[in-house]
């Protein structure tokens, strides 16, 4: 679940008391490409509301459907037939123009007509990969159940998807209580996954995931990586329309697996960190001499791709490490 995502603030307080409302096969899932115009003029008003919701500024209409929406793929409930109606009538009474009959609507007594909708949008740039790229709609609901049924969706593709997103600091707070609550939820069958499966590296890898996204194809969306801050993990950014961001960049197993992964192997050290792994795996007295020798191989990698030798990776981030390595 992303590139950036700037906000899909789930508000996870209300879920126990309207998950119910929201049906699997209410889900749906059309691309912007597609969507009729009153579609995506829909689309854009809830994506205002959510963004809005959060003190966000968003974007203006012809920003946000140019070189982005248009581009992306929309999964939740969608706006009904009969409000699609009156969308399609302001339209009309606008000569077309979106911003204006956005204006009217979301100004209007009609704003809160889609408060049964919402859900997330994402890019799928090479078949390999969902780049998750913002929410839309104020029901926290809908949300949760697309982002789940997403994350399902990259899970059971053979090979697994990777999903990447990018969070401020509110967004990196709600996926982490999300997660803690996943597995009660999925008991219950109120999700579809018992886990988000979403983490982000600890801070002293951070110079491995920057020298990793960099590379990442599509990962940079509309802007610029331009650095990070290794005491709080954050990758810094100049993103087009919003200036400069601080992102902490989350992914499930198969981002870092493949991307982690492939820099370890260019650094030439990929082979001694899975050689020591399976040493620690086992367990025993040689496993703490396996850490310790793995830890320099994998500093010597670092220092390698960065060329800072200061630069070193702690026993946390060796370990979170191995286990997407695995």
């Amino acid at each position: 679940m992303i590139i950036k995502l700037r906000g899909i603030m789930l508000k996870f307080s209300s879920w126990l008391t309207t998950l119910n409302e929201i049906k699997f096969e209410d889900l749906e899932e059309i691309h912007g490409y597609d969507a009729s115009p009153e579609q995506m003029l829909g689309l854009y008003i809830l994506y205002y509301q959510a963004y809005s919701a959060e003190g966000l500024k968003p974007w203006s209409y012809y920003d946000w459907s140019g070189i982005r929406a248009s581009n992306w793929t929309f999964l939740g409930v969608l706006p009904k037939t009969q409000d699609l109606s009156t969308l399609k009538a302001v339209l009309g009474k606008h000569r077309g123009d979106h911003q204006d009959a956005a204006n009217e609507i979301i100004a209007g007594p009609d704003k809160n007509m889609m408060g049964y909708a919402g859900g997330i949008s994402y890019r799928d740039p090479d078949g390999k990969s969902f780049k998750i790229t913002s929410s839309w709609g104020t029901n926290p609901t809908a949300k949760m159940r697309a982002a789940a049924d997403l994350i399902k969706k990259a899970n059971e593709s053979k090979p697994p998807k990777e999903i990447f997103t990018a969070a401020d600091d509110r967004l990196k707070d709600l996926i982490t209580n999300a997660e803690a609550k996943m597995p009660k939820l999925h008991a219950r069958g109120l999700v579809s996954v018992p886990s988000l499966g979403l983490s982000t590296p600890p801070k002293s890898l951070i110079p491995v995931l920057y020298r990793a996204i960099v590379r990442m194809p599509g990962a940079s969306g509309h802007g610029t990586w331009t650095g990070f801050d290794p005491e709080t993990g954050a990758l810094r950014m100049n993103l087009q329309g919003a200036g400069d961001v601080e992102k902490f960049v989350f992914g499930n197993k198969a981002l870092w697996k493949n991307h982690l992964g492939r820099e370890l192997e260019r650094s030439g050290h990929l082979d001694k960190i899975m050689q020591a792994k399976k040493v620690i795996d086992g367990g025993g007295m040689l496993a703490w001499g396996a850490k310790k020798a793995v830890l320099l191989a994998l500093n010597a990698a670092v220092a390698k791709m960065t060329g800072d030798s200061s630069i070193k990776v702690d026993e946390e981030g060796l370990m979170w490490l191995l286990k997407q390595l695995d």
